[in-house]
Parts: structure tokens; C-alpha cells; sequence
């Protein structure tokens, strides 16, 4: 399987499924997803991933992924995790990894995920026997690491070899109760290539707290530290290449063995190539929505999903104020040949985190706003924080001669102000009055019509509708993408290309063609861009005679002195206001 635009192979509500002895290159999504389903055996692949992981499975059960070995496309396009376990519904359970060889994934080499009902259920993922070598090569993904945990819980590691991962061997980022973590080798991790965050190059990590039980491992040259938030028990502090260790994996001098694992020669992997087949079936390609496997987009109108908020913000200390303040990014970006826009002000696209802390001895409160300054292209973020806190004060009166100090408290507050600065992308241009050139040629021969918008920058899709046909001219295309910290956003890319229903509407290059002499009133017209749909309603109607039966380009008319303009119409909200 290779040069695919999607999965490789996809089931769904499946049971017992055997996927091996695959070789899989440059597909389009994964290699192999399970989804809902069971029973499930992935054994003796040769895979390299390029757009996303090489097994995956969501909510599925019973299922065994041994003696595959895994690898990646290493460049941007390079797909995320090795093997990707996802768990929504609470379902997943009985999943056993063991055997494989896992060397310079992208991503993570094993990429554990719950969320929604998947945090009510302890799925007991069994990771053992596996040799997980130099993986996380992303320099734009920040989750890599040898297993990334982001909700599991039951998670047993045990029996592996983590060598010179990046970033972490293993990195919990969310729950993980109940993870066992034991007799692996760990050595050489290396922080992460291009990304600075908390933890990295730690051989295990922590983030979430969930008091992981790690025993017996062999931890040697990482080069962060061995644990970050966790402790161990029963470590072996030597160079696992040099004597034995528990974990069962043995250094040759030039590979690591082990009595499960099928031998691999690290670093000489077999290139993957096409089996000389030939291809025989027919293809029936009618556009280019028949061609690609992908959801496209022609708005950049995203309902942001959540943001991964870096672990390093912008803070500052006040007089009675700890403030943390930044700007993630901006929501509704689209981005047009490499340049990115939003629609409107910026402020009302930021994406800001902040958070206050009153750090008064004696708290009564703390209150804060945010304000906008826009100016050159960049937006200011204003947080003002009104800290009030209580006082003592010990006063004297006197009563019958007597001095008594009367203690009392009262009420002061600090109003501070903490800002920051970021660039902000284009505003997308608005379109004014889009217009429309119509030009009628009365042929006997071909009588026709033909609409020009050539004219409308910015424009996605242009969509008419005439005499109960229909034409759709894709000039953009987009698809939804993300930023490494989560923000959402819409990739266009320029395409030429239309789509028809009914018999009178035809089109090429920016031309819409219409067969017959045209009624006016039949015509609608609407062009679309990333942000708005607008009507068009303003456009010339020019009637040109032809007698010579060919079709002409109407910006030539004016310049062929055989030809004379008898009629020429402007149409404002589809009525005629001028006529000649």
C-alpha cells in the first residue's frame, strides 16, 4: 500500500480482523484504524508513516499489535504517532503491544488518548517487549516522546528498550492512575528537537501527577535526569549496553536483541518500495472532489476547539498581584499563499489566557478586565487587576483616665496594570459592489452568454443559478488544520475548477456560459469568501451580434470594427436602470 490520499485500511463495527505481513508507505491518514471494533490482530507489517500513524485504534477491544515493524517519513509530512490509542466511549480494553520495532517515529512511538467517557474506564493497555529507538523526531508536535499518556489509566510498561528518545521515554500529560512502569531499559533521551517545555529530556515525566509505580528500570545518560514529579524504586544506574539488565534486551554491539522480538539491524531498515505490481482496474474520475479523501472548507468560520496553553507564559510580579497574560493566537485565521488573515478587528479574534493571583497577606478580593490596543499591526493586551486586602490598625482611646488599644481593621485596594504585545495577521479585505460583465452574442448559429467575475479578488467559490441549472467555480479550496498549541484554522489553496446541474450552464477558466440568449431575471449570482456570502447584484448586460458562428472573448468586442454593439443594459438588484 503506498502513495494513497487516505487510510490504508479503515473497518468499523468490525469483529475479528487480521492485518499482516503489509508493506505501507506514503498513505494519506493511517495505515490501519480500528473503529468499534474487535478482536483485532496487526502482525508482521512493514510500515512508514507519512500523514498520521501506522496502527490506530478508537474504542475498540481485544486487539494484539506484535512483531510489526514501524518507522517514518522523516520530514514535515511525516504523520504523528507510531501506534495511536484513543479511547471516547469507555470502551477500549484487553489492548496488548508487544514485539515491535518502533525507530524514529514523527510523533510519539505510542500515543495513548481518553477523554469524554473514556475517563470513567481504566483500560489496562499492556506495553511490553517493544524497542522503541530514537522516536519523536517532530520538531513541530510537542507531545513526543516514546509513549505519551494524555488520560489512560491501567497503562503496565514493562520489558523495553526506550534509546535516545526525544523529548521523554515516557510522558504522562493527563490521569494515568494505576500506571506501572518496570523493568525497561531507558537511556540516552535527548530533549525535544525543536520545542522547549517543561520536563524535556527527562527519561520519565509526570506532568499530571498521578503517582506513578515505577520499579526495576535501567535508567543511564539522559540527559535531563532519569524522573521529573515521580519517584522510583530498585534503579539500575549502569550502562545497559555493558551488563545484563531485567528487562530481557541484549546490545550485540551494533543492535539490541531479545528472545520475543524478531532481529532488526538498527538504522538499516529495509527501504520500502512497490511490490512490481501492475494495475489493472478502470478509474472514473469525474473532479476533484471524486479524487481526494479529504473534508474541505470554504469558510475559515471555526468553532475553536481547546487550546494547549503553553507551560512558559508572560508574568509578572505587582505590588500585591501575581499575573500570568498571553496571546495564544487569533481565531478565524485563513491563510491565502503563505499569508494569514482574520476577519475584523483582532481583538475580536484573540485568544488570550490570563490568570491573577492576590498575593496580599491578608486577601479580601481581587477583581480584573481586559482592554485592546490596535496599532502597526500588532495588538496590545491591557489587564488591569483591582487587589483589595485588609489592614490592621490598633487605636488608643481613653476611658476614665485609662489607655486602652482598641484593634480594627479596614479596607485598602491596588488597581495594576500588566500588557503584552503581539503581531497580528491581515485583515481579509472587503469586497465592495462585487460586479458582473454579462455578454449576450446573438448567433444564429450558437447563441450563447457568457459571465465574467475575473474581476472579484479574495473570492472562494462563485455560485449561479439560472433556469433551474446550477454552476459551482471553486477558485479556493481549504481544509481545516491546526497549530501545534491547538488553534484551529482554514489552509486555502488556489484550484480552478466547476461543477454543474442541469443542461444549461457550462463553464471554463473564469467564463460562465450559458446556452440560448439569456433572461436576465433568471439570473443569480453569489460569490463567497472565507468570511461572508454576498449577493451580486449589480452587473452590464451587453447584447453583441455575431453572424460568424464563433464563440468571442467579450473584451475583445470593442476592438472589432465588423461588430456593433446594439444593446447594452446596467442591472442594479436585478432590475434594469439604464438602457441604450
Amino acid at each position: 500500500m503506498h502513495d494513497s490520499l487516505g487510510d490504508g485500511v479503515r473497518t468499523k463495527t468490525s469483529t475479528n480482523i487480521k492485518f499482516y505481513n503489509n508493506t505501507a508507505y506514503r498513505l494519506g491518514h493511517d495505515v490501519f484504524y480500528g473503529i468499534d471494533s474487535q478482536n483485532i490482530e496487526a502482525y508482521n507489517n512493514r510500515i512508514t508513516t507519512r500523514t498520521n500513524s501506522a496502527l490506530r485504534l478508537w474504542n475498540s477491544a481485544h486487539v494484539r499489535f506484535y512483531s510489526n515493524v514501524i518507522n517514518a517519513q522523516l520530514d514535515s509530512l511525516g504523520g504523528n504517532a507510531g501506534l495511536q490509542i484513543e479511547d471516547s466511549k469507555g470502551t477500549l480494553q484487553d489492548v496488548e503491544i508487544c514485539n515491535n520495532i518502533i525507530s524514529q517515529t514523527w510523533g510519539a512511538g505510542t500515543w495513548l488518548i481518553s477523554y469524554e467517557n473514556g475517563g470513567q474506564n481504566t483500560q489496562g493497555v499492556l506495553v511490553h517487549h517493544n524497542l522503541f529507538h530514537q522516536v519523536g523526531q517532530s520538531y513541530n508536535i510537542p507531545y513526543t516522546g516514546g509513549i505519551v499518556n494524555d488520560g489512560m489509566k491501567g497503562t503496565q510498561v514493562y520489558n523495553n528498550v526506550f534509546e535516545g528518545t526525544k523529548n521523554d521515554a515516557f510522558r504522562n500529560q493527563g490521569e494515568g492512575q494505576g500506571t506501572i512502569i518496570s523493568n525497561n531499559v531507558i537511556t540516552d533521551t535527548v530533549s525535544h528537537t525543536g520545542i522547549s517545555q517543561t520536563a524535556t529530556g527527562k527519561g520519565i515525566a509526570d506532568l499530571a501527577g498521578a503517582a506513578l509505580s515505577i520499579t526495576n528500570n535501567c535508567f543511564y545518560n539522559n540527559q535531563n535526569g532519569n524522573l521529573y514529579q515521580c519517584t522510583s524504586s530498585g534503579d539500575d544506574l549502569q550502562n545497559p549496553k555493558t551488563h545484563a539488565t531485567s528487562s530481557g534486551w541484549t546490545w550485540t554491539g551494533t543492535t539490541w536483541t531479545c528472545a520475543f522480538v524478531p532481529p532488526m539491524e538498527l538504522g538499516s531498515i529495509a527501504a520500502t518500495t512497490t511490490r512490481n505490481t501492475t494495475d489493472t482496474d478502470t478509474h472514473e474520475i469525474k473532479d476533484i472532489f471524486g479524487i481526494l479523501n479529504q473534508e474541505f472548507s470554504t469558510t475559515a468560520l471555526i468553532e475553536q476547539k481547546k487550546v494547549i496553553i503553553p507551560s512558559e507564559n508572560w508574568q509578572k510580579k505587582g505590588k500585591y498581584t501575581e499575573a500570568t497574560l498571553s496571546i495564544e493566537d487569533f481565531k478565524g485565521i485563513s491563510e491565502i499563499d503563505g499569508i494569514e488573515y482574520i476577519n475584523g478587528s483582532s481583538q475580536d479574534n484573540a485568544i488570550v489566557h490570563y490568570e491573577t493571583r492576590n498575593t496580599a497577606l491578608l486577601r479580601a478580593g481581587q477583581t480584573s478586565n481586559l482592554s485592546y490596543e490596535e496599532n502597526n499591526n500588532s495588538l496590545t493586551t491591557i489587564l488591569t487587576v483591582k487587589t483589595s486586602y485588609y489592614v490592621k490598625k490598633t487605636s488608643t482611646i481613653h476611658v476614665k483616665g485609662m489607655s486602652i488599644s482598641v484593634p480594627s481593621i479596614s479596607t485598602k485596594s491596588e488597581t495594576e496594570k500588566f500588557s503584552i504585545t503581539s503581531p497580528v495577521p491581515a485583515q481579509f479585505p472587503k469586497i465592495k459592489e462585487p460586479y458582473a460583465y454579462v455578454t449576450y452574442y446573438n448567433n444564429s448559429y450558437n447563441p450563447h452568454t457568457i459571465v465574467d467575475l475575473s474581476n472579484i479578488p479574495g473570492i472562494v467559490e462563485e455560485n449561479f443559478q439560472y433556469n433551474g441549472s446550477t454552476a459551482t467555480h471553486f477558485k479556493l479550496i481549504g481544509w481545516k488544520t491546526s497549530k501545534p498549541n491547538g488553534v484551529e484554522y482554514t489552509n486555502f489553496s488556489k484550484v480552478n475548477t466547476w461543477k454543474f446541474s442541469g443542461n444549461q450552464l457550462s463553464g471554463s477558466g473564469n467564463k460562465l456560459y450559458i446556452k440560448g440568449k439569456l433572461q436576465p431575471e433568471q439570473l443569480n449570482i453569489k460569490v463567497a469568501t472565507p468570511y461572508e456570502s454576498i449577493e451580486v447584484t449589480n452587473y452590464t448586460y451587453v447584447e453583441i451580434p455575431d453572424e460568424s458562428g464563433a464563440i468571442l472573448n467579450p473584451g475583445l468586442w470593442a476592438f472589432v470594427g465588423t461588430l456593433t454593439v446594439f444593446g447594452i443594459s446596467i442591472y442594479r438588484n436585478g432590475k434594469r436602470v439604464i438602457k441604450w
